[in-house]
């Protein structure tokens, strides 16, 4: 009888051994049916039963954070995060969950130490500063992203990316002057960046005060030079934009001049106006070539 109990284990023993990873496939692909459907609930629930198999796996951990997040199962996913950090210190993108999950219990003070523990786990690295900031403004911790970026630009000065990102935050909260600012640093070191600085502004020119505070910012800047193409574009824009062409206009045919274009940017941008039905709105005093 033993004999025969033997035989039968060793005859299944590669079926148990090899059908179980099997298995767990099939429970995941489950748990992401569940997630697909909507049912966050059982999706965590398995996913969780699975990380508890394999706490070493990254994927699992990322499942458990989004889901455990939507059920906002916010204190069971502080339990799971803080476990899992104290077994990875110094994994850079779990320290920045670990702040994250902190802050979402209302432990303001001890998020805020962590997200200082991320950037001092890499200072040499921009990237973290960046990734830094982004999950601090992802909790609309604007004005702590802004001093994060603005930490990382005493030892990156020439990282433009910086500048980008500080004139969304800015702009976030109101600070009008320093976003215009700081987009027009990030356009002055990427002139060819300017229809994109021209489309991030766009997000802001509902605001009267927004466009007033950057048309002044800007005419200031331009004021004195003999061409600055990129803010003589984006002050062009956004005249037109708030409707008003004749000041529009006047700065057209100035960066005509300027670049010697010899009437192709007028011509270039009456037809736009055109095209956009928006032609007799503007006054044009002169029809010949203004200079």
């Amino acid at each position: 009888m033993k004999k025969l109990s033997l035989v039968i284990f060793i005859c299944m023993y590669p079926i148990l051994v090899f059908s179980q990873p099997e298995l767990d496939n099939s429970r995941y692909k489950l748990a992401n049916s569940y997630e697909n459907l909507g049912d966050t609930k059982n999706a965590a629930r398995i996913y969780k039963e699975l990380y508890d198999l394999d706490k070493n796996s990254d994927e699992l951990y990322e499942d458990i954070y989004r889901t455990f997040s939507q059920n906002n199962s916010l204190a069971d996913l502080l339990t799971i995060t803080r476990e899992r950090f104290f077994l990875k210190p110094n994994n850079f993108l779990l320290t920045l969950r670990f702040a994250d999950i902190l802050y979402r219990n209302n432990l303001k003070d001890s998020s805020n130490f962590y997200f200082d523990i991320a950037i001092k786990q890499n200072p040499q690295k921009s990237g973290n500063y960046l990734a830094v900031a982004e999950a601090q403004a992802g909790l609309t911790l604007y004005q702590n992203a802004i001093n994060t970026i603005i930490q990382g630009k005493k030892y990156f000065v020439s990282n433009s990316e910086f500048s980008d990102v500080l004139g969304k935050y800015y702009a976030k909260i109101s600070k009008n002057e320093e976003s215009i600012l700081s987009f027009i640093d990030y356009v002055t070191e990427n002139p060819n960046q300017v229809n994109y600085v021209i489309n991030q502004l766009s997000f802001f020119t509902e605001s009267d005060t927004f466009n007033k505070t950057c048309i002044s910012i800007l005419k200031n800047k331009i004021e004195g030079q003999v061409a600055i193409n990129e803010l003589t574009q984006i002050i062009i824009w956004l005249y037109s934009e708030i409707q008003d062409f004749e000041n529009a206009f006047t700065f057209v045919v100035r960066n005509d001049k300027a670049t010697n274009s010899n009437g192709s940017k007028i011509y270039s941008y009456a037809n736009k106006m055109y095209q956009e039905s928006k032609l007799s709105l503007i006054h044009i005093s002169e029809p010949t070539r203004p200079y």
